[in-house]
């Protein structure tokens, strides 16, 4: 678990080595563990917490909310939901950068991750701002035929959990405009 300091540096706020990913590990890890080594003080300051797509912690981070931080908005990770989501479901398209439809999708592909990734940063600021370019991304994926089918479900998976990352929903909240926790993840993952 880390955070950001006033200065935008990140600091480890608590590791844990759990022995899995069931329930009772998350539930004990968010509502009792880190209640008593914090305090309910630190618990009330927190603003944000940014999560990846595991249901099962997202599930004890409701929790958490619901019993301790009503106050907290949930994020989910913006990298996780694009990039993991992609791979997840395009996963039958041959990995041959020679082949001319490898190099037409991973064109297709950097620009709706570029496009998906705008609407989770200030580029996209209001909800009208956010609504014409999801209507031009629409009208994007229908002029694009390759693999229409699965980048429609990777899209969709992706829309399913806009409440928690698109940006003019959380403008307002000192997050310090973060959209992934991935850099997190990367810092910490090499130790």
């Amino acid at each position: 678990i880390t955070g950001f300091d006033s200065n935008g540096k990140t600091f480890t706020v608590a590791r844990a080595y759990i022995p899995n990913e069931q329930s009772w590990v998350f539930w004990w890890i968010l509502s009792h563990a880190l209640p008593q080594l914090l305090g309910i003080d630190a618990m009330q300051r927190i603003v944000v917490i940014l999560s990846d797509g595991n249901s099962t912690e997202i599930f004890q981070i409701n929790n958490l909310l619901d019993e301790l931080c009503p106050h907290v908005h949930r994020q989910r990770c913006g990298w996780h939901l694009v990039n993991r989501g992609w791979e997840r479901l395009i996963y039958h398209i041959p990995k041959d950068p020679f082949l001319s439809n490898f190099r037409m999708l991973e064109t297709t592909r950097r620009i709706l991750f570029s496009w998906s990734y705008s609407w989770m940063t200030s580029a996209c600021e209001t909800k009208e701002e956010y609504a014409l370019s999801l209507q031009l991304f629409h009208r994007f994926l229908e002029s694009r035929e390759l693999f229409l089918d699965k980048i429609r479900q990777w899209h969709n998976t992706v829309l399913a959990c806009e409440p928690n990352w698109v940006f003019y929903r959380r403008k307002s909240l000192f997050s310090k405009e973060e959209y992934t926790n991935s850099s997190h993840e990367r810092l910490h993952s090499d130790r």
